[in-house]
């Protein structure tokens, strides 16, 4: 019995559904988790420090410090309205049932195979959303950018 994880533009998923087909379902949970902390905080990341200049390693310590775990990391997306209750909700869901499984080292005790499933394919969505919202971050601080370099001076309209 297979499912498909694979979202398109989400490399990660790929190895969750290797990893899902292989039947190495502790590992497809413990990617999932990994991946999903990893765009979570690379959004954070990019929201609080939007601009390249800002983009430094030691911000990036910062981040890795600070929001190094799930559940700081949606509880202050949501404290800060980035992301839905409902989101929210999601979120702390995956963080809960991988932490159960993480915690015993086998996922069956925790969940069903069908259930497994849906919390895979619920964990690869929100990995896709967070990539796409971070995206969007970063376009729209380019296009401001862009915009403020080009935008006629005062100067310029007096003539």
């Amino acid at each position: 019995m297979s499912s498909q994880f694979e979202i398109k533009g989400l490399p990660e998923s790929y190895e969750i559904q290797r990893s899902f087909d292989s039947e190495e379902y502790l590992d497809a949970v413990l990617r999932c988790r990994v991946y999903l902390e990893s765009w979570l905080g690379e959004y954070i990341f990019v929201l609080l420090f939007p601009s390249t200049e800002e983009a430094n390693e030691e911000n990036r310590r910062f981040i890795q410090e600070r929001f190094s775990e799930m559940f700081f990391q949606i509880s202050w997306l949501k404290e800060k309205e980035y992301i839905s209750e409902k989101d929210y909700i999601n979120l702390d869901k995956i963080r809960l049932f991988c932490d159960k499984v993480i915690a015993r080292g086998e996922v069956f005790s925790v969940v069903s195979f069908e259930n497994l499933n849906k919390y895979l394919e619920t964990a690869v969505y929100y990995c896709n959303k967070i990539k796409n919202l971070t995206n969007q971050v970063i376009q729209n601080t380019m296009l401001k950018d862009c915009l403020l370099y080009t935008s006629p001076s005062p100067r310029d309209l007096s003539t």
